[in-house]
């Protein structure tokens, strides 16, 4: 006789928990054997006094969660590859969201980096891909109904035709899509740059470069296409101790029935300041797109489980932004700060202007060869020039993590958040208890 087995809601997301860590488990390994590498997985679960992150209606749930980290790293002659990855599964139960639909239970932030050299110096295939979570609304809090799926692909060729013993021309070509869940602002588009370069030392070289783009969008209600032309100079500095690259010029976005010209500026530099401390620091003024921002936001903060603070929008806009990092890794006690401030302006009017502006302080400190104690605040805050409105959020953690051995750990967190729930001034209050033990093979600190 055939027996049909019927599990409850809570038991097949314990499931699909504990599959996502088997699956982690077994994948996760075969990294190991890189260049550089490193692993965690970890099974847990959270309690949360206001599951909905609700001004009024706040109840109390109980979430299995299951999350893997691990970064990949490997270099040959013809093939250099980059994947990291830092991934949540939360086992969300039905029964807690009445009104609305249940949430994703995955969120995180994964990305590959891979460049196959079909010719050594000659020509390269570049290949790239960034999966994360943006806002749905970006008016409301950041809660598990609010966000949405996000990816963006890009790949292309690169060809370098040598021009004497230190000058060179390089053609470049690119294929890029982005993908936002439930917003109708998913892009696909072309890219299309030439640049006369020249070595002006061992480590530095400067270049001229033009560049076009052409980024449209089927999605949308309103059919969009927008294209960017950009002529610039570009100084690139690469040392041991840290990497300075500076564009300037000018640049062009048409689209929507209108021509909007400014000035191209970007600058990043990155300093290695002592053998356990860093810094880094991006700022400029440019034409982009919301998978261009989602694209730079990931690849200057690296992954994390936080969501991406981007706009899901259907029409390019002039970015003015700046991004901080400094990092400390001591022999006990590790650091690190992070800073992000940007405002958005569009073509078409001002109903899609919006300013964003985050901060973050990680603290973590050894406190025995076996016990370490972290402590992480964090500050958001998002305005919206045609709501006239601004959403905040704090978020403040303490956690604890003991080494039961060399490969396993047991943590411990407590995590409180306050901010705007709607966007116009109701406040909502959460407070959450972690528990997880994690596997690690990485050696102890």
């Amino acid at each position: 006789m055939n027996r049909i087995i019927f599990l409850s809601d809570s038991k097949r997301r314990m499931t699909g928990a504990a599959a996502f860590v088997i699956v982690a488990f077994f994948v996760s390994p075969q990294l190991q054997a890189a260049d550089d590498s490193r692993w965690t997985v970890s099974l847990g679960v959270v309690h949360t006094d206001n599951i909905e992150r609700s001004p009024a209606n706040e109840r109390s749930a109980l979430i299995p969660e299951a999350s893997v980290a691990f970064g990949y790293t490997k270099k040959r002659e013809r093939f250099d590859a980059k994947i990291a990855a830092n991934l949540l599964y939360s086992a969300y139960e039905k029964k807690y969201y009445r009104n609305v639909a249940s949430p994703e239970p995955t969120s995180g932030t994964a990305s590959v980096a891979l460049t196959a050299a079909v010719i050594p110096g000659r020509f390269d295939w570049d290949f790239k891909d960034t999966f994360g979570h943006s806002p749905v609304n970006l008016a409301a809090a950041d809660s598990p109904t609010n966000r949405q799926t996000t990816n963006v692909l890009e790949t292309g060729p690169r060809i370098m035709f040598p021009i004497g013993e230190r000058t060179q021309m390089q053609v470049g070509a690119t294929y890029f899509s982005s993908r936002f869940g439930t917003s109708a602002a998913d892009g696909t588009g072309y890219q299309g740059n030439v640049g006369l370069i020249r070595r002006t030392s061992r480590n530095g070289s400067l270049s001229l470069r033009l560049s076009g783009n052409r980024v449209e969008y089927p999605s949308s209600t309103i059919a969009k296409i927008f294209e960017v032309r950009s002529a610039f100079f570009s100084w690139n500095r690469v040392s041991t101790r840290g990497d300075l690259l500076l564009d300037l010029g000018q640049t062009e976005l048409r689209g929507g029935g209108q021509t909007q010209n400014s000035p191209l500026l970007h600058l990043t530099y990155t300093r290695r300041l002592s053998p356990r401390s860093s810094v880094s620091f991006s700022a400029g003024r440019e034409f982009s797109n919301a998978g261009q921002a989602f694209q730079g936001n990931s690849a200057f903060f690296g992954v994390a489980t936080s969501l991406n603070d981007v706009q899901a929008s259907a029409e390019a806009f002039r970015s003015d932004f700046g991004m901080a990092t400094w990092n400390v890794t001591g022999e006990r006690l590790d650091l690190s700060l992070q800073a992000l401030a940007r405002r958005e302006t569009h073509p078409l009017g001002s109903t899609q202007d919006a300013q964003y502006y985050s901060a973050g302080l990680t603290l973590s400190r050894a406190l025995s060869s076996r016990l370490r104690a972290g402590f992480r605040m964090e500050f958001g805050h998002r305005e919206l020039t045609f709501l006239n409105a601004q959403n905040d959020q704090i978020t403040v953690t303490a956690n604890a993590t003991f080494r039961l051995s060399s490969v396993v750990s047991l943590n411990f967190g407590l995590e409180h958040l306050t901010g705007d729930a709607l966007g116009v001034g109701r406040n909502f209050v959460e407070n959450r208890q972690l528990l997880s033990i994690s596997y690690s093979p990485a050696p102890p600190r």
